[in-house]
Order: C-alpha cells, then structure tokens, then sequence
C-alpha cells in the first residue's frame, strides 16, 4: 500500500515531519486552522476521505476538537497518529484516551520519544516509540523506513502518553532552573530529582516505569529540557525571567495531573507540588525556586 498521509498542524513538528515521508516520496498533505499557514491548503473535506492515515500534531487541548471534526471523514482502514503529549483539562484525560473516544472504529496511537523537529529537518534523525496496536507495524515500519526515524512499539498508548506528559512538565521546571541561573552542578541535581518524581507518578497511575526509563521519557526529557528550540523549557525560562507563563503543553497538563494524583501524593513531589502552586496562584515562581534550591542543600 502506498501510503497518503494528511498532517493536521503545520507548525514546527506537522511540517518536520511532511519534510521527513516528502523525502522518502509520500503525497503528504498539511493542513493548519491557521489561515495562510499552507500555501494552496486544501479543505478537510476534500483531504481526509483519501487519506491512509492522519496524523494530528495539534496541541492537547486541541486534539479533541480537532478529531471530531475528522472522524466522519476518515476512512476505515486509515490510522491515527498523534505527536501531542499533555492531559486535557476538565476531563484529565491523556491523547491516548481523548483518541480512543474520538475514533473508537479505528485504530490509533501517540508518538513518544525524541523527536525535535529542528534535527529532523537537519537530517539528524530521531526515536519515535509509537504506542498502538500490533496490526499496523508493518505499515508504520515500512513508512519511516530510510527516513533516519527509528520507530519503536508499545502496546502500552496509555504509558507512552504519561511518558511524554511527564517530560514535558519537567523540562518545564528545568527550563525554570536553568534561567534562574543554576549552574550545571545543580542542574544536574535537579534532573535526577525529576526522574524520580516522574517514575513516582508512572507508579501511582500504573504506568509502566520502564517507559519512563526509554526513549519516551528520560530519552525525549533529555532532548526537550536541554534543547533551545524546546517551547516547554523556553517557557519555563520566560516565567522564572519575566513572571509570565505563555501557554504550553506542559503549563495545561499540571494541574490536571495534580487532580489525578490528588494533594497527598502531589506533596510527596517537590517539584510538581511547587510548579502546581504556581499555576493555581497560591505562590510566586521566585519562592518555589528558592525552596528547591535549598531542597538540593538539605539532599546534599
């Protein structure tokens, strides 16, 4: 089958990855709610019905609308991929969830992993752990075959998905640290504190730990919260530099974590527990640094 793939996103990852299967020699189509983003966009009208699989690079807490607005144009056989990685507020549901409510006729599954799409389009490739099921790996091999994507599987969608909410809320808080000006000694400290506090929740939700441990997690951690191209650390810098927080996946996903967690086990994460305090506006984000710094002093 030769695969025809509509991205709905356009914006750094959707046109990353098209620039990616464009190489190999798919039809790959974009499509953004952005006005003027595509040049000759086409409607979804027209692009889902001969689509063979979609692939959805909108933010979380856009990836319901998004998808309700496709199912009834999407064709039976086609797949769904999603790259967003957060919690939807309201429902606290993870993308895998919101996919399968969405799309319960089809199959679907969320992309983990490093995948920053400034490397991708240098050519430098990345890891994609997708959690989906077996029946379409053959066709998910074979389209990111040659392309420098190293695809992995997981039966587990629903831990791929914590795994990369996880990173992103922590690359968040290590974006903090790094523009309160920590050093890499203590920066060092504060990213060990952030695994253990990441395969903590993976525990307390029932997540496999292992996937934190992979490329899913600790992997695309370590790619989002050191990059400069990363919008969850740069948030985080901005918000420790100015006192503004801009919208990410990360800032929307924490406290709806925290409502599954609940207070008792939040206040068991020193830095989930002071990010929450922030975003719910109980405290300024210069204290909570402080109290990490001298969490780090006390640990040593």
């Amino acid at each position: 089958m030769k695969e025809q793939i509509v991205i709905v996103g356009a914006g750094r990852i959707g046109g990353a990855v098209a620039d990616v299967l464009r190489r190999k020699g798919y039809r790959v189509d974009l499509w953004d709610i952005v006005p003027g983003l595509v040049a000759g966009q086409q409607s979804l009208a027209v692009l889902i019905p001969r689509a063979t699989g979609v692939i959805l690079c909108a933010p979380s807490w856009a990836t319901r609308a998004v998808a309700t607005s496709i199912v009834p144009l999407l064709p039976r056989t086609a797949f769904v991929l999603s790259f967003a990685k957060g919690i939807e507020s309201g429902t606290n549901q993870t993308v895998n969830a919101i996919l399968a409510d969405c799309f319960p006729k089809h199959v679907t599954g969320v992309v983990g992993g490093p995948m920053m799409a400034e490397e991708l389009l240098e050519g430098k490739g990345g890891v994609a752990l997708i959690g989906i099921k077996k029946s379409v790996h053959g066709r998910l091999r074979q389209l990111f075959a040659k392309t420098g994507v190293q695809v992995r599987f997981s039966a587990d969608a629903r831990g791929v998905s914590y795994a990369g909410t996880l990173k992103n809320i922590y690359a968040f808080a290590l974006g903090i640290a790094d523009g309160a000006g920590w050093g890499v000694n203590l920066t060092g400290w504060f990213a060990s504190q952030a695994v253990i506090e990441m395969v903590s929740i993976a525990r307390f939700v029932g997540s496999d730990e292992a996937l934190i441990l992979g490329p899913a997690g600790i992997g695309d951690f370590i790619a989002t919260a050191f990059s400069p191209h990363s919008r969850n650390r740069s948030v985080g810098e901005k918000l420790i530099q100015t006192g503004k927080c801009p919208k990410s996946e990360a800032t929307q996903s924490i406290l709806p974590l925290c409502a599954i967690l609940g207070p008792k086990e939040v206040k068991k994460l020193p830095i989930l527990a002071g990010l929450s305090s922030v975003l719910a506006g109980k405290r300024k984000i210069t204290g909570v640094v402080k109290d990490w710094k001298t969490l780090a002093e006390k640990i040593g």
